[in-house]
């Protein structure tokens, strides 16, 4: 359950780069949980989603970091806003 949670929530990143971070620590540590509980049952239980989940967090915090240095390089002003 935990797996899919997972995938759903590193989806987030596509609502704003804003967003990014946040949404894949989330699900980072989703997938995370999702794979030790898989583990922890006897037979140990699938854990694709899971994974799935882990690679689609890392996947989108290298994204987001790539996102914020475009941004910040080409618009030094952008950050002023805030």
């Amino acid at each position: 359950m935990l797996g899919i949670i997972s995938v759903i929530v590193s989806l987030i990143p596509v609502c704003g780069w804003f967003l990014a971070p946040v949404g894949a620590l989330a699900s980072g540590v989703l997938g995370v949980v999702g794979i030790v509980q898989a583990n922890k049952t006897d037979p140990p239980g699938p854990k694709g989603m899971a994974i799935a989940g882990l690679v689609l967090a890392v996947l989108a915090i290298v994204i987001s970091i790539g996102w914020f240095v475009i941004i910040a390089s080409t618009d030094p002003s952008t950050f002023n806003n805030f």
